[in-house]
């Protein structure tokens, strides 16, 4: 059996100290204190007593005891195991609130003295861990809301005059009948090229034949500009942005929410970010068939003898000409390459 383990004289008694239910303040002293020390059992408010048979107890928070992974065990717990090793994670920071105080037991050791107190309090624990779980949640997401908002705004702008790129240049890609996303999906442009090749014949003979193969000719950014499957940037940002003001409120006074209310803005806050992040990252995408020398490049693919479309595309300043049957202007609006906002950090 483990050595016996001494108890300090200060904690073999009631220190009945905590007479209203213990807050983060207690939460973090206990878990600091188990940290540096690896002995819940010597914390100043531990009470190493033995609690009354039917006694009620309310689960504050739980705890690990930092050992290495070879040692199961390391407190003892005033519950069942006094003077040795009984648990090492999953310690309850137990207050009894009859008593006035807290004892640092094992996770299941209360259940030995009232069974039916055990289960009530691990039920009303995970409940605790929840909300406060939900609690810094919004309190990580709601500290940059206003900035988050505040980024969508200048985005809107942006993406409004992308939309529209996008939306007159498929226009005129329809007209002329060119299939830009089936040969872009990739990002990569293709020409079809011939080769002679020598394949053997039944009879053994060789003999020469005409093959074709695609080669890449080059890759582009923001080729995403003709993928028709994403609606526009816009019409996204704005209901987001709408969504994200209403939860202002309910950010300010998240202590106050009730259950269900508060786990509706825990949840919505982090989707709405990462609903941003993907907005935001596709109305890059699409920016940079702008920003880059993409359209010098589908300008020279569009004019080789062996590209699978045949058509012209040129820039001058604002406005983009698409050149198939005929001429089709299609004009950069102004903030269409402003610069993106970042999404604010957490």
């Amino acid at each position: 059996m483990p050595d016996r383990i001494e108890i300090l004289e200060a904690n073999l008694r009631n220190i009945a100290i905590f007479h209203e239910e213990p807050g983060e303040q207690i939460i973090e002293e206990v878990k600091g204190h188990v940290r540096a020390t690896a002995m819940p059992w010597t914390w100043r408010g531990h009470s190493h007593t033995r609690p009354p048979d039917e006694a009620f107890v309310v689960y504050i928070e739980e705890f690990d005891v930092p050992a290495k992974d070879t040692v199961p065990r390391v407190a003892p717990c005033p519950c069942c195991t006094p003077h040795h090793p009984k648990y090492k994670n999953k310690g309850k920071i137990a207050w009894f609130p009859n008593e006035s105080v807290i004892r640092l037991i094992g996770p299941k050791c209360f259940a030995s003295i009232n069974a039916g107190g055990h289960e009530a309090a691990i039920i009303d624990l995970r409940k605790r861990q929840k909300r406060r779980s939900e609690l810094a949640t919004v309190a990580l997401h709601g500290a940059k809301l206003e900035e988050l908002v505040a980024a969508i705004d200048a985005a809107i702008p942006i993406a409004d005059h992308l939309d529209a790129f996008m939306r007159d240049l498929a226009g005129a890609a329809d007209q002329e009948r060119l299939n830009f996303w089936r040969e872009l999906r990739e990002g990569t442009l293709t020409i079809t090229e011939r080769r002679r090749s020598l394949v053997r014949k039944a009879d053994g003979r060789l003999s020469e034949r005409d093959e074709e193969f695609r080669s890449t000719f080059a890759s582009i950014l923001g080729h995403s500009i003709f993928d028709r499957s994403q609606h526009g940037s816009a019409g996204k940002l704005r209901p987001l942005r709408s969504g994200l003001a209403l939860l202002v409120n309910r950010v300010s006074e998240a202590d106050q929410l009730g259950e269900a209310d508060l786990e509706k803005v825990a949840e919505a806050l982090p989707k709405a970010r990462t609903s941003a992040l993907d907005i935001f990252s596709g109305l890059s995408d699409r920016q940079r068939f702008l920003t880059s020398n993409a359209i010098e490049i589908l300008a020279h693919w569009g004019q080789h003898p062996s590209s699978p479309l045949r058509f012209a595309i040129s820039r001058k300043r604002s406005e983009v000409t698409l050149v198939g049957h005929k001429p089709h202007v299609i004009y950069i609006g102004l903030d269409a390459t402003s610069p993106i906002p970042p999404i604010p950090e957490l």
